[in-house]
Formats: structure tokens, sequence, C-alpha cells
């Protein structure tokens, strides 16, 4: 895994810590993400809990600021690559002899690769606050065993959020699906898991 990618999955792992349970009903499953190369277990990593009531709403907020900024972004970039290509043809029309047009070019190019990385930075910051906001409220928190299958047990019935974080491979992000409890049940955490928003992959690479 990435050095950068292994660090924002460490940290999630650092804030998902420590949790309480009720008494009620229990609920099993299994953690697992779908990489190139197969399925691989979400090993040894917490899972989270979190009453829907308390974050359901806020969630989608979040996805939505998230999404706006980075539509901003990817608009700036467009007029970046946009710019790039009529430099290039003007460089070509001066038979690669324009420096200035050369400089010119190679700059803006510098500046696409630092707000890409700046906007990876801002990403990964951006779901650690998200982990952190949704460890704060949950009121059980398990961890996954070696083939990512976990358990909460004596949980108090009533609608949740299952939470949990991947990182495997180049893949790094936020596990989460609503539950409703109601009775002893089963809810697994797999790739259609993956919040569509809370989520760092090879597209984030410069």
């Amino acid at each position: 895994m990435e050095t950068k990618h292994f660090a924002l999955f460490a940290l999630i792992l650092l804030l998902f810590t420590q949790g309480c349970s009720d008494k009620g009903v229990s609920l099993k499953g299994n953690a697992s993400i779908a990489t190139t190369t197969g399925i691989a277990p979400v090993a040894n990593t917490p899972v989270i809990l979190v009453p829907d009531s308390l974050v359901i709403h806020e969630l989608e907020q979040r996805r939505d600021g998230l999404q706006m900024l980075l539509a901003t972004v990817s608009t700036k970039r467009g007029q970046m690559v946009t710019e790039l290509d009529t430099l290039k043809a003007r460089y070509a029309a001066s038979n690669y002899q324009d420096s200035l047009i050369k400089s010119h070019y190679e700059a803006i190019t510098d500046s696409i690769h630092a707000l890409k990385e700046e906007t990876k930075k801002f990403k990964m910051e951006y779901i650690g606050s998200i982990a952190q906001w949704l460890s704060n409220r949950a009121v059980a928190k398990v961890q996954t065993d070696g083939k990512g299958d976990f358990s909460f047990e004596n949980v108090k019935p009533g609608k949740y959020v299952v939470a949990s974080v991947y990182g495997v491979s180049n893949l790094v992000g936020l596990l989460i699906k609503p539950v409703d409890l109601n009775t002893t049940g089963k809810a697994d955490l797999t790739i259609q898991d993956r919040d569509a928003v809370f989520y760092i992959d090879e597209e984030d690479r410069p």
C-alpha cells in the first residue's frame, strides 16, 4: 500500500477505538473489499455501530459538501488543461522555439500536479474527520478477525449505521451501511457499501 494511503488507514484505525454496548440483540457480519486480484477481507480492523438518527442526515450533507468542493477543483483543473492545449498548439506553431510559451506550459503543468496533491491531502484529512465524527457517536465498537468477520452482542434494538475502514492495495476509505436491528441479524460490509464519496484510490494519484 502506498505510504500516504497507509497513513490515512492507520489514522482511521486509531480513531475507531474503544466503545461500549447495551443489553439487547446481536449483529454478525463480514467485511471485505473487491480488488483487481479478487475479494480481500478487511481483517483485524475496527467496526463501529452508530444510531442512524445521530448521523444519517449529516452524512449526506457532508458528502454533498465534499462533492461541491471537488467539483470546483475539477472545473479549475479543466481550465488549466484547456490552457495547456492552447499553449501546446502555440508552441508547435513557433516551431518549438518560443521559450516563454514553453516556460508557461511547464509552470501550468506543475500547478496541475500541485493541485492534485493538495486535493488528495484535503480528501485524506476530510475522511479522517468523518471517521473521528462517526467514532465519537458510536454505541458499540468491535474488531474484525483475520477473515473479516465481526460480531456485536447485546445491542439495543433500533436503526443503526455500521461503519468500518478499508485499506486494501491502493484503496482506502469508509464502508458505511444502514441496518434496522430489531432482532438478531447479519449485515455484511462489501464493495457495495464502499462510500461513494469518502475514499482515496488510484484516481487520486498525481
